[in-house]
């Protein structure tokens, strides 16, 4: 197996229907400004394509992703736990040629359970860090989104729907900015970053596909939520959140069923609802939240890889 660099155009001819969008050419093109320098790399076995992955340069270290939660090596298939050793060995003697350090952050490991789990092992036996996050999503092929709700949620949820309410997908730039505005709120009460503007998440898709939502009580504008469609078959929640005054009146279980119900009524499979961790530390608050409205926990992996210097 050998890993070759490549130009954009010949890695995008090996990436399929069903690579991650933050694996993608497209979206490195858009990002490609936050990094000093980056490469296309394919691993070849017998001239053909097995494994890919986009890297970028911040400062003195390479990381993919540089500018997205996951991203990692995309597959054009599933590969043996032998193929797999052979491909990380293969990307180390890249790296200590190079006498670079790369920092990899995975996909969560539902996004390709069996694959995911045997790559994770096999980073981490050679990796000189590696630590993780926990990630919550919901499965969307569950019957009846009720059954997978404790009883405080499902009180909750059912006394948020004896309020009139709508949920509405909204697409003009005035509505976009009231469902931002909700979030902004939210973040800021919670003490949590914002990272992306709404500019930010414009151009984002410009590329992606994704929606606004925005969620009304009694006629007030409660909660909202962003979500991008980041596989055929996995939507993302990007951000939501709820106005501060209105925290207990169930508004946010509201929300998750309805998105549940939405994104299942499309054919999606999962909702990635995101990380309860930071660089490894959990938020227990958190993680009790998204397991109370019926989320499972996974698993996000973080490794490190050095060239000797």
């Amino acid at each position: 197996m050998e890993c070759i660099p490549v130009s954009a155009l010949e890695y995008n001819e090996f990436l399929t229907s069903e690579t991650i969008i933050y694996q993608s050419v497209a979206f490195h093109e858009l990002n490609a400004s936050k990094v000093s320098e980056s490469r296309f790399l394919l691993f070849k076995r017998d001239q053909k394509a097995i494994a890919g992955m986009i890297v970028g340069k911040k400062g003195d270290v390479w990381q993919s992703p540089f500018s997205a939660p996951f991203a990692g090596f995309s597959f054009s298939k599933s590969l043996s736990l032998a193929s797999l050793d052979s491909l990380v060995n293969c990307l180390l003697d890249y790296i200590q040629k190079n006498v670079i350090t790369l920092q990899i952050t995975m996909p969560p490991l539902f996004y390709k359970q069996d694959l995911y789990v045997k790559l994770a092992y096999i980073l981490q036996r050679y990796s000189t860090s590696c630590y993780t996050d926990i990630n919550y999503a919901l499965d969307l092929k569950t019957d009846d989104y009720d059954s997978i709700l404790i009883s405080k949620s499902r009180r909750h949820l059912n006394r948020a729907k004896s309020i009139p309410y709508v949920l509405k997908q909204v697409d003009t730039l005035e509505e976009k900015k009231l469902a931002y505005d909700v979030i902004a709120q939210n973040r800021k009460a919670k003490g949590y970053p914002l990272k992306m503007s709404l500019n930010d998440l414009e151009k984002t898709m410009t590329i992606i596909l994704g929606r606004y939502f925005l969620l009304s009580m009694d006629e007030i504008h409660v909660a909202s939520a962003i979500v991008y469609e980041v596989t055929p078959t996995i939507a993302q929640l990007i951000y939501w959140g709820n106005l501060p005054d209105y925290s207990t009146n169930g508004s946010m279980n509201l929300l998750a069923a309805e998105l549940f119900e939405i994104y299942k009524k499309r054919g999606f499979e999962f909702l990635d609802i995101g990380p309860a961790s930071e660089l490894g530390a959990p938020n227990t608050g958190l993680c009790s939240f998204k397991e109370s409205i019926g989320c499972f926990a996974d698993l996000k992996y973080h490794f490190t890889l050095k060239g000797n210097t």
